[in-house]
């Protein structure tokens, strides 16, 4: 890892990282890049010479380019696909929001190569997701981009906990009976919402 200075023109946003920032929190940024300059640098890895591509920092890059900063700090880092993802995603951590389905194709990817104890080390809140890991078919990632838009319409709000692995067993174990027992709410497209819900209101009743 090394912290160098690099021609804006040689770095590029990766198109697999899920982090998304809304505008309004984008104008800030903008706002204070502007005033303050870049004060924290960007992470990136070297692809070949001249070409490196984002790990954290991609609103940032955008944004810099936008006003017309031509080299910028970044820390340059050694990593491969998988573990590219995992930074990203620990970076992702600390602000901005994800579109589910990028992220559960990049916790895959993951998965495929990093043990999921170094990653739920790193990411706690993704032990649902990796529970309830989906393989996308395109058919599949249609009903989930559309459930995706019920959940926006809905105004569905994320709940994350840290747990033990034996707690997440017991958890996992739970809301898949429920999910078998028809807790559904037309409200709620996500099945496993719907049944951590089912399984509380039963626990207060």
């Amino acid at each position: 890892m090394k912290l160098t200075e690099l021609n804006v023109q040689f770095i590029n946003e990766s198109d697999w990282n899920p982090n998304q920032m809304d505008p309004d929190v984008l104008s800030t940024l903008r706002a204070s890049i502007k005033r303050f300059g870049l004060v924290l640098p960007l992470v990136v890895r070297e692809i070949s010479k001249d070409h490196y591509e984002t790990i954290g920092g991609a609103q940032r890059l955008s944004v810099i380019k936008e006003l017309g900063i031509k080299s910028v700090n970044c820390v340059v880092v050694e990593a491969d696909d998988a573990e590219a993802r995992l930074l990203a995603q620990a970076l992702n951590r600390i602000a901005g929001t994800d579109d589910p389905v990028k992220r559960q194709v990049s916790l895959d990817q993951i998965l495929e190569n990093i043990p999921k104890g170094e990653v739920l080390e790193l990411l706690p809140d993704a032990a649902i997701a990796i529970g309830h890991a989906i393989s996308f078919t395109p058919t599949s990632l249609i009903e989930h981009l559309e459930s995706f838009e019920v959940s926006r319409s809905a105004r569905l709000k994320h709940f994350s906990a840290q747990l033990t692995n034996d707690q997440l067993a017991i958890i996992d174990q739970a809301i898949a009976h429920a999910s078998e027992h028809g807790a559904i709410d037309d409200a709620n497209p996500n099945k496993a919402g719907n049944a951590l819900f089912h399984i509380c209101q039963n626990y207060l009743d």
